[in-house]
């Protein structure tokens, strides 16, 4: 199915992105807030393995509108959790200036 493939595309160019920030951030970051960028990494990493699985096993695979119900619902939870994640970064990205 060509939609799972792209949002599951998606999801990995999204996930790559955060984990690219991270990296780099924690490269100038203090001792302290190294152990803070390790548990977002963590976060980032879960999220994504969790995300994937359940892009493979929509709730009511026999009703299309209850499977159009279960991406939707799903797209709008990622993206909260991404804006969480992203304005967490951003934090770190203003103490380092």
């Amino acid at each position: 199915m060509a939609s799972r493939r792209k949002l599951k595309k998606g999801i990995k160019e999204i996930t790559d992105f955060l984990l690219d920030d991270i990296l780099l951030i924690s490269l100038d970051a203090k001792e302290d807030d190294l152990q803070a960028l390790e548990v977002l990494l963590n976060r980032v990493i879960d999220l994504h393995d969790n995300t994937i699985a359940k892009v493979g096993r929509p709730d009511g695979a026999r009703n299309p509108q209850l499977v159009k119900k279960f991406y939707n619902d799903l797209k709008i939870k990622y993206n909260e959790e991404v804006e969480a994640i992203e304005n967490e970064l951003e934090k770190y990205i203003e103490l380092g200036r």
